[in-house]
């Protein structure tokens, strides 16, 4: 953790940046599914779950935390719903960001600004694809095993491996980190479970 003084956000700084990333996706929600042709794929999966009650992976092995959830927004809203969707998801997923650098770097103004307007990011949030999705909760277990909310942690990184589930990697930083951070076995096991 950094001990050197630092400005934390104002209310007004972080709504400020969230009302910068809708204005600059806002274009972007009314392009049918997305540029990539796999969310295309995943809006007729979500589509045939929502309409028909069967589930078929868009894609292999299989996305289904985003196909399920995707499901109504596609069957009810279409495009427009489904993409608003990841556009919310990218606004929890900055506000998230934020409160890890918050306290933790010297420059967290910089680094919510770099994140929200990340390309990768950018590109993604209104879209009907999982990246976004899965980051929030990668993100959101970081959170909690920085707070030291363990059973969190692992519960929003298996979550996050739902939605895509090449994310369960990322339990291998994590819990580094929870044990050089002295976390008791027990709530090791509890989080790998």
């Amino acid at each position: 953790m950094d001990d050197s003084p630092h400005i934390g956000f104002s209310v007004r700084q972080v709504s400020f940046i969230l009302c910068a990333v809708v204005l600059t996706r806002l274009t972007f929600l009314l392009n049918g599914y997305g540029a990539d042709p796999d969310a295309w794929l995943v809006a007729h999966s979500a589509s045939m779950l929502w309409n028909v009650g069967i589930y078929h992976e868009s894609r292999l092995p299989g996305y289904p935390l985003h196909e399920i959830i995707s499901a109504p927004f596609v069957g009810v809203g279409g495009a427009l719903w489904s993409n608003t969707s990841a556009l919310v998801a990218t606004l929890i997923a900055v506000f998230i960001w934020q409160r890890i650098v918050q306290r933790r770097t010297r420059h967290p103004h910089l680094l919510i600004i770099c994140f929200a307007f990340a390309p990768v990011l950018w590109q993604h949030s209104a879209e009907t694809l999982d990246y976004v999705w899965s980051l929030l909760f990668i993100l959101g277990s970081l959170l909690a095993a920085l707070n030291r909310r363990v059973l969190l942690s692992g519960l929003l990184l298996g979550i996050a491996a739902g939605f895509r589930p090449s994310n369960s990697i990322a339990f291998i930083p994590l819990v580094t980190f929870l044990y050089l951070e002295r976390v008791s076995a027990r709530k090791l096991f509890s989080f790998l479970l």
